[in-house]
């Protein structure tokens, strides 16, 4: 997990100040906050939560069918 700096380009473009060490094509989340709002302390919390979505997210979860709902909520639509 890192906390890289960006420049925005544009609304669907950034450009990043240093290399990201990831495979092209490859996905990843990014959560994004004005340089300028992030302290030292705050960048220590933003890390340890960035950490903690990935884990509860990880690419290793397993998928889940339908078929494996026992009793549907009929207040969520599929």
């Amino acid at each position: 997990m890192q906390i890289l700096e960006a420049e925005v380009i544009d609304a669907n473009h950034l450009r990043l100040v240093n290399p990201i060490q990831s495979v092209p094509g490859s996905k990843i989340r990014i959560a994004a906050a004005p340089a300028e709002d992030i302290s030292a302390d705050h960048e220590l919390w933003l890390l340890l939560s960035l950490q903690n979505f990935a884990a509860a997210y990880s690419d290793n979860e397993p998928e889940y069918s339908t078929e494996l709902i026992k009793e549907a909520n009929p207040e969520f639509n599929l």
